[in-house]
């Protein structure tokens, strides 16, 4: 069931913006720095990058039941940020019921399926390979459609912590699953 769970603004530099956050007296924030790696890329996104990096941070508290995200892009590209402006809605997001397991359906392209039926277009597959602060990997998708207004969906999967040894190929077997989106 779609139920939005996270909220994020881009934004220049998260210091400054948690320095302005911490004015309007909103304190608690979670930080992370992220490298992903882009698992799918719609064909009509021009992206010519195999990732990038994020610095995040999180505020549990500024929408009760909702993760507030900033995020401030530092390498690479992503499609939230492909118009280049970088203070504005990043996303409005939401993670599957189910963690991934190694065995069964992959519950992430199970829901990228259920979208495009909807006509919901999925424009990004990406797989975070390094966080700062858990040994917990995601998977997510961006899709665009009639949802948002404009603003893109964010799906995330939850994986299993996994060994920096056993990324790689978690990386190759995700392009290879994902690879089957871009067949209309």
């Amino acid at each position: 069931m779609l139920i939005y769970d996270q909220v994020a603004v881009r934004v220049p530099n998260v210091d400054t913006a948690l320095v302005h956050m911490a004015a309007l007296g909103h304190h608690n924030w979670v930080r992370d720095t992220v490298d992903a790696k882009h698992l799918y890329l719609a064909q009509e996104i021009h992206v010519h990058s195999d990732g990038f990096k994020v610095e995040l941070a999180f505020n549990y508290g500024l929408i009760p039941g909702t993760e507030f995200e900033l995020l401030e892009l530092l390498e690479g590209i992503t499609v939230q940020a492909v118009d280049g402006y970088r203070g504005r809605m990043s996303h409005f997001g939401y993670h599957l019921q189910t963690d991934q397991c190694a065995e069964g359906p992959d519950t992430l392209l199970i829901e990228l399926q259920k979208l495009h039926n909807m006509g919901m277009k999925t424009l990004q597959v990406s797989q975070t390979v390094r966080h700062k602060n858990t040994a917990r990997r995601y998977r997510y998708a961006f899709v665009n459609g009639d949802l948002s207004g404009g603003i893109p969906v964010k799906v995330i999967q939850r994986m299993l912590p996994m060994k920096m040894s056993e990324i790689d190929a978690s990386v190759a077997a995700g392009r290879e699953l994902f690879a089957c989106l871009a067949t209309p």
